[in-house]
């Protein structure tokens, strides 16, 4: 447990907090946030004006778990440790203030008096993968000019290669391969109705909210107008399926800000594909756009999973 000074005095501990590259908050007792880290707001996009003298309760962050639920209203994991006193870890998905969904390993602390009495609790959260690695990769990307240039998130061209990298390694290793395609439901709506600007906002804020989910080792990027195209290494069928529900959800409670008052929501159909023996690159990504229509026609904002060649039932979630 954390001492009553880190509470009360927060700014004697402000030369260590603002320099560390993990998020941190503070609570009191009431779950109002008393102090907010620069990291905090470099990681949420929210930043101490927006959130200090609030209380946490307000969903400010509305923290989902892997189910969607919202935890910020009926989980949260500072208040349990406030009941108990009993750091707890968890993996959520926050909210960011420009609408995509962050994946954080969040850790939850309680403070007290010199009485042992919790006057409070912080929370400490980073993002679950390092950016380091994937800012270098992406810097290479831009050199070889393999970025789409709306979303910076590779481009076909770019996915192509990569496929075929891991087809080739699966071969190699044995190790199961799959992928996801990933299609917008309804995108021309947006367009429509408020705009093509809209509408590359909208790819934008997705393609942060994919970014933030994909695996370490996997990659995902931009197949064509609203599609993108995600691998999925050493994966078995229920783990894809267990991970693009994770997705769908992610994608459902991303929010999109056109304007101050107007913010739109997108849901996505999802396919996918192991590859099998006989498989090349056209023919697994056609099995897993297959699988997407599949989903499409069953309403959208669903996952449909193709069986592999020699499979003979097909598995929708």
């Amino acid at each position: 447990m954390i001492p009553a000074s880190v509470f009360h005095e927060p700014e004697k501990y402000a030369g260590l907090l603002d320099n560390l590259g993990d998020g941190v908050y503070i609570v009191d007792r009431n779950r109002k946030i008393r102090y907010w880290n620069p990291a905090a707001e470099q990681i949420s996009g929210f930043g101490p004006g927006d959130v200090v003298g609030r209380c946490c309760a307000d969903n400010i962050l509305m923290h989902v778990d892997d189910a969607g639920c919202e935890l910020c209203k009926h989980d949260c994991p500072l208040a349990h440790t406030m009941d108990d006193s009993q750091t707890r870890s968890a993996l959520v998905h926050l909210h960011h203030k420009q609408g995509h969904r962050v994946t954080v390993q969040v850790r939850c602390e309680a403070i007290t008096d010199e009485h042992d009495q919790v006057v409070g609790a912080v929370e400490i959260f980073s993002p679950q993968f390092a950016d380091r690695l994937l800012d270098e990769e992406l810097s290479s990307l831009r050199q070889d000019m393999h970025l789409d240039t709306l979303t910076e998130a590779p481009n076909r061209r770019y996915m192509d290669h990569l496929l075929q990298w891991h087809i080739d390694r699966t071969r190699r290793l044995g190790d199961p391969f799959g992928v996801l395609f990933i299609d917008l439901d309804d995108f021309k709506v947006i367009n429509d109705e408020f705009g093509h600007e809209a509408g590359d906002r909208t790819l934008q804020t997705v393609t942060r909210t994919l970014a933030a989910a994909v695996r370490p080792h996997d990659h995902f990027g931009r197949w064509g107008g609203e599609e993108f195209l995600m691998t999925l290494s050493n994966i078995s069928p229920q783990a894809m399926t267990d991970f693009a529900l994770r997705l769908g959800m992610l994608i459902r409670t991303t929010w999109v800000h056109l304007d101050e008052e107007t913010t739109v929501q997108v849901t996505a159909s999802i396919g996918g594909a192991l590859l099998g023996p006989d498989d090349d690159l056209e023919s697994l990504v056609a099995r897993a756009d297959q699988a997407m229509y599949q989903s499409k026609k069953e309403d959208g904002d669903r996952f449909t999973l193709l069986p592999t060649p020699d499979a003979t039932d097909r598995t929708a979630v």
